[in-house]
């Protein structure tokens, strides 16, 4: 029910555990639902947690260390455990490989000199002391920064030796606020009233872009993260200050007497949780019956009861499909057309029960059928789609888009082209989200949209089918997407972005943004 970033006991011979927490598809009240979804919301930010421990952990049981846990311990550092010496008889420091090819994410070691005077030194860690450690683990690592290049090698997103700073929320700098106290009516209870901010300050600068709001960051003063020395926090903002610093809003592990400001400490950043914070955020503060009065309607199914409508009408509360007359809600197809096509769809894409019933629904939605007898139908003008992490939700969108794209064309080819062409939007409060549905789509073969976005957010591989919004310029546009190449990518995102600048020059999307449905 808590966070929590496991020791290596508890990782080293297991696997990753799977989601046990299940979510009923009738909810008991309100608060019912909060408990369920605060559980499994929970439980799967603890399966990212476990897996990056797992994977650090077993990092860390392939090299030796033992000057590290020597020093922790208290113990003196011994004579053989300095790193090797270059031709100028300085210790030599490790460096990763960059480059493309088949020696990428090797470790070396290499002249920790300026550039100008560096030496011709070079020797791959594994060929380091190899005499020396064959009883050993594997390679000798000789200082913090060392650890830090190898645990990086290995796909793990450590920041070591960064600082840790408290602030008061409306701190100012001493020698400024000298300047402005006598025009300050500031009471005396000013500076104990304020909480106190926590803050990173990382060690090295990385493009902005690698950072996110939401993103969980574990905190230690120890290298192998002791659960005893750790907390786990979340990003404040966006990305670090010009001072390379983010701010740290803590979730679990955190007592201000343990962490001291200007305190070393060693961090590591583990994924983006914005669904997942932003869910557990709105549960907390919006999720309320007396504020929000769809709720006991959409947890309990009971919208056709009579009993739901005469509850709902003394609240003065009318949900919009019933209001919305049948003229209004006119499809573009007639039932028959329309359920022809889902079950050609279901078939196709071999949907289970629970997406075919969604997908039918969709269907009835966009009939444009009038009621017999000049009774009232009731319409539904929205469709919601619920369903736990993982059960084909994104799939089932991708053929959803799919499914209304054929029902377009079969009224065009009914009726003729409309005065107002037909046109789909997809919305998302994450670009990751938008971005997996359109993913979807290009492996079910269909690519006639246009994504339009930032360049830095958007998944390369949807980047030849963008448009790319913002208050810059085109030139600047195309700038961002050059500098997109220099950067470390794959030889299939480095297609993709080429792609995209060939498009950008020729205008072709902007074309095409016209055309698409």
């Amino acid at each position: 029910s808590e966070l929590s970033f496991p020791p290596v006991d508890k990782v080293k011979h297991t696997n990753l555990p799977k989601r046990k927490i299940s979510i009923p598809a009738v909810f008991q009240s309100h608060t019912h639902y909060k408990q369920v979804f605060k559980a499994a919301l929970t439980e799967q930010l603890n399966i990212m947690l476990f897996e990056l421990a797992q994977r650090l952990h077993h990092a860390l049981s392939k090299v030796d260390i033992s000057f590290y846990t020597a020093v922790k311990d208290g113990q003196s550092q011994g004579q053989g455990s300095c790193a090797p010496l270059c031709n100028h008889m300085h210790p030599a420091k490790l460096v990763m490989v960059k480059k493309e090819g088949q020696n990428k994410g090797r470790l070396f070691y290499a002249c920790d000199a300026p550039k100008a005077e560096q030496c011709s030194f070079f020797k791959w860690i594994e060929d380091v002391n190899a005499t020396e450690t064959k009883s050993r683990p594997g390679a000798v690592l000789h200082d913090t920064k060392s650890i830090g290049t190898y645990l990086r090698s290995q796909k793990i997103a450590v920041y070591e030796e960064c600082q840790l700073l408290v602030r008061k929320a409306f701190e100012i700098p001493t020698q400024r606020y000298s300047k402005f106290k006598k025009f300050m009516n500031t009471p005396a209870s000013f500076d104990g009233d304020s909480k106190p901010k926590l803050y990173l300050k990382l060690s090295r600068k990385e493009h902005s872009s690698l950072y996110s709001k939401d993103d969980i960051w574990v905190v230690s003063k120890t290298l192998n993260f002791d659960p005893i020395d750790t907390f786990i926090a979340s990003s404040a903002f966006f990305g670090p200050s010009s001072n390379n610093e983010i701010e740290l809003l803590p979730l679990k592990g955190y007592s201000p007497s343990n962490w001291r400001s200007n305190m070393c400490v060693h961090a590591l950043l583990v994924c983006n949780a914005s669904g997942e914070l932003a869910s557990l955020r709105n549960m907390e503060e919006h999720f309320n019956p007396s504020t929000l009065p769809l709720i006991p309607y959409l947890l309990k199914m009971n919208l056709d009861s009579e009993n739901a409508t005469k509850r709902v009408n003394k609240r003065k509360f009318t949900p919009p499909a019933m209001s919305v007359k049948c003229s209004r809600m006119s499809g573009p197809v007639s039932s028959q057309v329309a359920m022809r096509v889902a079950e050609e769809m279901i078939q196709r894409f071999s949907l289970n029960p629970d997406q075919a019933a969604s997908l039918i629904h969709v269907a009835q939605m966009m009939t444009c059928e009038k009621p017999k007898g000049g009774e009232e139908h009731q319409s539904f003008p929205i469709t919601i789609i619920r369903g736990v992490f993982g059960a084909g939700k994104s799939y089932l969108l991708s053929v959803v888009i799919l499914f209304l794209v054929q029902l377009f064309e079969s009224s065009e080819a009914t009726e003729g082209p409309r005065a107002t062409p037909w046109k789909l939007l997809i919305a998302s409060s994450t670009n990751v989200a938008v971005d997996r549905i359109l993913l979807g789509l290009l492996e079910l073969g269909f690519e006639d949209f246009i994504r339009v976005g930032s360049v830095r957010k958007i998944t390369k591989a949807i980047l030849p089918h963008s448009l790319h919004a913002g208050s810059g310029n085109e030139n600047e546009q195309l700038k961002e997407l050059l500098a997109l190449l220099k950067e470390d990518l794959t030889p299939a995102e480095k297609i993709y972005v080429r792609k995209s600048i060939e498009q950008h020059k020729l205008g072709t999307n902007k074309t095409i943004l016209q055309q698409v449905q």
